[in-house]
């Protein structure tokens, strides 16, 4: 275990228990701190507030969708929000959301079900190619 804090991962994610799974296996990790929003405007919110290391976004979320969400996180003139990366997470791999949530500006796009060891290692490479030169 390193003294290192937790890096902070915001979640955006309507159904508990989709972020519940999510949150506990980054947590069980020890390197991440996961913070949620239930919709897409409380989420933007958290952006500007908390400035995560890295956003998970499922694209389905009330008010503001995933998509919406990451095109403003994207478009913010603040580079510290504009540069944080969002991922999204979508069970909806049979339409062409994949391409629409790279086209919004997702660095990445996961699908659910999860596979926990291969979601780790994406999460990490993610977390690891946005982290600010020493």
């Amino acid at each position: 275990m390193s003294n290192e804090p937790a890096l902070k991962i915001l979640y955006i994610e309507d159904d508990a228990a989709n972020f519940e799974l999510v949150a506990r296996v980054l947590r069980a990790t020890g390197r991440y701190e996961v913070i949620g929003a239930s919709d897409g405007a409380a989420g933007l919110e958290l952006v500007r507030t908390e400035k995560p290391a890295l956003v998970l976004v499922d694209l389905d979320v009330p008010a503001i969708n995933g998509f919406e969400v990451t095109r403003q996180i994207k478009a913010s003139d603040a580079a510290e929000i504009s540069k944080i990366p969002v991922v999204a997470i979508s069970a909806n791999v049979l339409t062409n959301e994949r391409e629409l949530a790279l086209d919004a500006g997702c660095a990445d796009f996961i699908e659910k079900p999860l596979d926990i060891r291969q979601f780790r290692q994406q999460i990490e490479a993610l977390v690891s190619a946005a982290a600010p030169e020493p």
